[in-house]
């Protein structure tokens, strides 16, 4: 999965709102802790597996795999809930 360029988290009275650049609406907000805020930025960067989203948590924090999962699979479902990934990989 990736999440297209044209999606930015800014934030604005102390939340993180999710902002479609392009057309410029704010698409909503989120309640994204270090974790998800990680992914985040790996799921800008470049195209990754959930698999390799795995990997890069367990490898920066201090969590169980179980853990790691849920946190995964909770950014996915938000990002889903906003239509704003594309292509995701298992």
């Amino acid at each position: 999965m990736k999440i297209d360029a044209k999606f930015k988290i800014e934030i604005i009275n102390n939340q993180n709102v999710i902002i479609d650049t392009e057309n410029q609406r704010v698409c909503g907000t989120v309640d994204f802790n270090d974790i998800k805020m990680f992914l985040w930025s790996l799921s800008q960067s470049r195209e990754i597996s959930k698999q390799q989203m795995l990997d890069e948590v367990l490898q920066k924090f201090e969590i169980s795999t179980v853990l790691a999962l849920g946190e995964i699979d909770t950014f996915i479902k938000k990002l889903k809930e906003f239509g704003i990934i594309y292509n995701e990989k298992k």
